[in-house]
């Protein structure tokens, strides 16, 4: 639950009132309301850093879309598509955080519980030592719905 909650509040502070548009060159928009998030956070250390992949799959609703494609044969590729945006968008909120040395969304957390004896050598510059480690965003996109579009 308090995963939950803190994946949730990390990407409110993105993605407003949990919607996001997806922007193509030349094709177009799709608008999309998040429906739920399901994070899972592995934590390790490999190479004197620690390491956190985040897993977050989420059931996604499209709300409005300007991009031709037939949402029923190709669904795939319009999760990928929007599954790509949502990794650059976490990406660059995670990359922002690090450089100044900040951890708002508990990854800290992670570390203690899961990889303790590394984290007890560095616990008092946990800060400094977050902005050195690797965080892969893995999302899962299944688009549930189409809204009231056609």
């Amino acid at each position: 639950m308090l995963r939950s909650l803190i994946q949730y509040q990390f990407l409110q502070l993105r993605f407003h009132k949990n919607s996001l548009q997806v922007k193509r060159k030349k094709e177009g928009f799709v608008t999309i309301n998040i429906q739920q998030i399901r994070p899972k956070i592995e934590t390790s250390y490999q190479d004197n850093q620690f390491v956190f992949t985040v897993h977050l799959e989420m059931k996604v609703r499209v709300i409005e879309r300007t991009i031709l494609i037939d949402l029923e044969k190709e669904k795939d590729k319009l999760a990928h598509i929007i599954r790509n945006k949502m990794k650059g968008e976490i990406e660059t909120l995670i990359t922002k955080v690090q450089q100044k040395k900040l951890d708002p969304f508990g990854f800290g957390w992670h570390a203690r519980a899961y990889q303790y004896p590394h984290w007890k050598k560095i616990q008092d510059q946990w800060p400094a030592e977050f902005s050195k480690a690797r965080v892969n965003i893995l999302p899962t996109i299944n688009i549930e719905s189409r809204g009231v579009i056609q």
